[in-house]
């Protein structure tokens, strides 16, 4: 999972786009780390990093520009640990349109190709002899093989109908100072686009790069799935929209709305944060505990989860009983489910959240979050609780259902054995013994959904949408291909 924008000034002697771009991926940074880069019409520089690790003021007014791309790298597909291979895979990627290099391409993708080996190999065999570890070669591949004489032709013919299954994509053709935002037929990943008054144009992977305090940006609407947008600052029509796949049903990831995108942005036109309070309140209703004392979030991941699980238990007893600081989260220390490598994982839960022993001493806690995945973070936090904190007891509430199976479109689950469910059988009590807690409820366990999804269908819409119980990919969840 990865986090792309594109920003297009109307007016060719603005030079600030990098800084724009810059501030563009710190607001994405939660979908990814491991490396962040540039590319705009002037320069580029990807490095090993964060946006702010990488980018310093000089470098960005050196990148400057009025047309670029960029991206946050968290790597899925042909993954490595060195850092070298780390900076290998640092996007935007460089092609050559039909290997001619007056016709320069640049593109940041998020998602995974399950069919990228295979196409390696026909790469191969048509010539192609330059090094491919990865789903991001593929394509590089086969733009500089593609015979259509403009990358418009080349994407819609030649390489988007090739790509299986999960994407979201921004192309800048260097030669044309054009953009192109490409998405993935089902609509697994986001794309959104936006317009800030007349100074420029945007495309990202999440809207909260819109937000007032940021961009300020007017929101446009979503890329539709299985589309290709152009933003063409020299055109009477800045943006249009070709259709380039025949339409499909809709399988939007429903990891997105209860894990991946901020709280503050919307998928499908509703909001997240909403979504998630929601199915707090359908964890309540389905899995009261009416004898805690406080009731805190896994900050912030289950901070929505737990307001709405809080109001339903405020509204069954009485009493209230929410407190958001059970558990301090120093701002400056990312997600763990989002670190590499499983030892920066386990290191990072005790810097990543404080206990406040005033808050947690001698009480009843229900802890709740949005998901558990791993089962990492979830049992040294159950286990500072009881150790530093002293709480009483420790009942674990999970506003979705246990994770069973692997994800083939983005999000990094690699092996079955790693997640907490299978670890344990997929048995619940066991579950609760891996974490430590008392006690342990999911929204789900009985191998749906349903819940999640009511959740959302139930959220008000900022815009028209067609969202129905069948639009969702929940392969993690429930094991059910959303390609069948």
């Amino acid at each position: 999972m990865c986090g792309v924008v594109g920003v297009v000034a109307f007016d060719p002697d603005f030079d600030d786009a990098a800084s724009w771009l810059s501030w563009a991926l710190v607001e994405q940074e939660h979908r990814g780390k491991e490396a962040s880069g540039i590319y705009t019409n002037k320069s580029s520089y990807k490095n090993k990093g964060t946006p702010e690790q990488v980018f310093s003021k000089k470098r960005l007014e050196d990148l400057g520009g009025y047309i670029g791309l960029g991206h946050v790298l968290y790597t899925t597909s042909g993954k490595t640990l060195d850092d070298g291979s780390v900076r290998m895979r640092a996007q935007p990627f460089l092609a050559n349109l039909g290997g001619d290099r007056k016709k320069p391409i640049a593109f940041s993708f998020n998602g995974n190709l399950v069919n990228w080996q295979k196409l390696r190999e026909e790469c191969r065999e048509r010539g192609y002899a330059k090094p491919i570890i990865n789903d991001t070669g593929v394509i590089a591949a086969l733009i500089e093989l593609a015979s259509g004489k403009t990358l418009e032709e080349a994407l819609i013919n030649e390489v988007l109908p090739r790509l299986e299954w999960s994407f979201s994509i921004i192309f800048y053709d260097k030669a044309l100072g054009v953009l192109y935002g490409a998405r993935d037929p089902r609509g697994f990943m986001p794309l959104v686009l936006g317009r800030r008054n007349d100074e420029f144009l945007v495309v990202a992977s999440e809207d909260c790069v819109f937000a007032e305090g940021g961009f300020g940006c007017e929101r446009i609407g979503e890329v539709p799935p299985g589309s290709m947008v152009k933003l063409d600052p020299k055109s009477h029509e800045p943006f249009s929209v070709t259709v380039w796949a025949k339409r499909v049903p809709a399988r939007h990831c429903i990891f997105h709305w209860i894990y991946f995108n901020r709280p503050d942005g919307t998928f499908c036109g509703k909001n997240v944060k909403t979504t998630q309070e929601k199915a707090g309140e359908l964890l309540a209703k389905i899995h009261p505990f009416l004898h805690a004392d406080v009731i805190i979030p896994v900050s912030d991941s289950g901070l929505a989860a737990a307001q709405g699980y809080a109001k339903v238990m405020t509204e069954k007893t009485g009493r209230w009983l929410f407190d958001t600081f059970g558990l301090f989260r120093p701002h400056t220390v990312g997600r763990t489910f989002m670190e590499p490598h499983q030892h920066l994982r386990e290191e990072g839960v005790g810097k990543k959240h404080r206990v406040i022993e005033e808050v947690i001493k001698g009480k009843v806690v229900v802890l709740v979050d949005d998901s558990l995945v791993r089962g990492t973070t979830m049992k040294r936090l159950v286990k500072r609780l009881f150790e530093i904190g002293g709480a009483k007891e420790v009942h674990v509430r999970i506003a979705s259902p246990p994770i069973k199976e692997i994800c083939v479109h983005g999000i990094d689950m690699p092996t079955h054995k790693e997640l907490a469910w299978n670890r344990c059988h997929q048995s619940k009590e066991e579950a609760c013994r891996l974490i430590g807690a008392t006690s342990l409820e999911y929204l789900d366990s009985d191998g749906s959904i349903k819940h999640n999804i009511q959740a959302i269908l139930q959220t008000p819409s900022r815009y028209p949408n067609s969202l129905d119980e069948d639009s969702f990919c929940t392969q993690c969840f429930t094991g059910i291909n959303a390609i069948k």
